[in-house]
C-alpha cells in the first residue's frame, strides 16, 4: 500500500491525503517498528506531502517522521534516515537532525560505525547526502575532516550524484586540486 501512496499522493486531496496519514500513523502507533524498506517508502511518502496546504499533515508528518527516527536500527539504516530527513527542512527538523557540536558528533559518530566502502558501493546517494547535510548546517571543519574519506568510498559514476551546488564546500574543504576531473564533469553536465 505504502509503495502505491507515494505516487498517489500528488494526486490526491489534502482532506483524503490526512486521512490517509492520520491511518498510517495510528498503524505505526499501535503495531511498532516496520522493515528498512517499509520505512524508507514511508519517508518517501513524507517528502512526497512535505508542503501540503491541510494544516492537520504537519503534525501527521512531525509525528510518522518520529516514529520512523527511533526505528534506526543499524548505521546504514542511520545513514539512509540521515540522507531522507535531509531532503526537506521540514523533514531535518522533524527528525530532531543536531546543529553545531552535536551535529560533528553526530556525522562523526555515523561514519565511525559504518562501513563507509560498503556504503559507498551500495547507497552513494546516502553518502553524497551526508554530504550534503554538513554543508547544509557549516560543517566546513567537518568536511575538511572527512568529505576525502566519503569521496573515497564513491564509485566514479556516483559523482554524477552531486549538483553543481555541492561543489563549492567540498573544494573548500580539500586540498587544492583534489576530485577536479570528477567536478569538472559534474559542472559540465548541469552546464
Amino acid at each position: 500500500m505504502s509503495r502505491q501512496l507515494v505516487h498517489d499522493i500528488p494526486s490526491l486531496p489534502d482532506e483524503a491525503l490526512a486521512s490517509v496519514m492520520r491511518r498510517l500513523c495510528r498503524h505505526l502507533e499501535e503495531r511498532g517498528p516496520v522493515g528498512p524498506a517499509a520505512r524508507h517508502i514511508l519517508m518517501d511518502c513524507v517528502h512526497e506531502t512535505v508542503g501540503r496546504h491541510d494544516p492537520e499533515l504537519t503534525p501527521l508528518l512531525a509525528r510518522i517522521t518520529e516514529l520512523l527516527a527511533r526505528q534506526q536500527d543499524s548505521p546504514l539504516t542511520a545513514l539512509l534516515g540521515l540522507a531522507r530527513a535531509a531532503r526537506s527542512s521540514s523533514a531535518r527538523v522533524w527528525c530532531g537532525m543536531p546543529q553545531g557540536t552535536s551535529a560533528r558528533e553526530h556525522l562523526d559518530d555515523l561514519l565511525d560505525a559504518l562501513d563507509v566502502p560498503q556504503a559507498g558501493a551500495r547507497h552513494p546517494d546516502a553518502l553524497v547526502a551526508l554530504l550534503r547535510a554538513a554543508a547544509d548546517l557549516g560543517l566546513c571543519d567537518w568536511l575538511a575532516a572527512r568529505a576525502p574519506e566519503v569521496l573515497r568510498a564513491l564509485p566514479p559514476s556516483a559523482f554524477g550524484l552531486l549538483r553543481p551546488c555541492d561543489l563549492p564546500p567540498l573544494r573548500e574543504a580539500l586540498p587544492p586540486g583534489a576530485y577536479a576531473d570528477e567536478f569538472m564533469e559534474v559542472e559540465r553536465a548541469w552546464h
